[in-house]
């Protein structure tokens, strides 16, 4: 399994996994229970004394960052695992696009807008994670030009309507349409859009 916080060191081992394990449990408690879970809700379900929880989280801001950190390491991974495939070019592309994996998969990024007003530093880096995070797959997408694969867009283009349309998707107020949907539907109408 993806382990985030591993650095190799055997000394370090346990206090990387609690680390991710408080992480891991603080996401299940936000499907639940939105924003408003607590640090005492995560002691309880994973039987530890909140006191170490503040060993590796000074603050419900710091865990809500690693969250934010640990989800899009999550979805980088899976990037990697889909590039490396053996899926051919457009199915590989369609699914580097909506890459989303299970553990982050069920949370709608549309309901942390509140975020913006009531921890703007962790909305911010979600908005710059959505905007920095595609350079393998806009590079993946240039190969796919150069084999005539798909249209000959400047690629400039491909990442604005990419990076725009990601941040557009996280604050709109669109409740009928889940941000998943929603992503599924953006890579449909662009994979139509640039394929020969």
């Amino acid at each position: 399994p993806f382990t985030l916080f591993y650095n190799g060191n055997q000394k370090g081992t346990i206090g990387f996994r609690m680390k991710e394990t408080i992480i891991q449990e603080a996401i299940n408690l936000y499907r639940i229970k939105g924003l408003s879970f607590t640090m005492n809700d995560i002691a309880k379900n994973l039987h530890i004394a909140k006191k170490t929880i503040y060993r590796y989280f000074d603050s419900k801001e710091s865990l809500l960052q690693g969250i934010v950190e640990y989800g899009f390491a999550l979805i980088q991974e899976n990037k990697k695992q889909i590039l490396s495939s053996n899926l051919p070019y457009i199915e590989k592309l369609s699914q580097l696009l909506i890459a989303m994996p299970t553990d982050i998969a069920s949370i709608d990024f549309k309901q942390l807008e509140p975020l913006s007003t009531q921890y703007p530093a962790v909305f911010a880096s979600i908005n710059h994670h959505l905007k920095s995070d595609w350079e393998p797959v806009f590079a993946f997408i240039q190969q796919g030009i150069d084999a005539h694969i798909l249209r000959d867009i400047p690629l400039y283009m491909i990442e604005i309507i990419i990076t725009s349309s990601m941040n557009s998707l996280l604050s709109s107020s669109d409740d009928t349409h889940t941000y998943q949907q929603s992503l599924h539907d953006l890579s449909d109408i662009l994979m139509k859009g640039i394929i020969l």
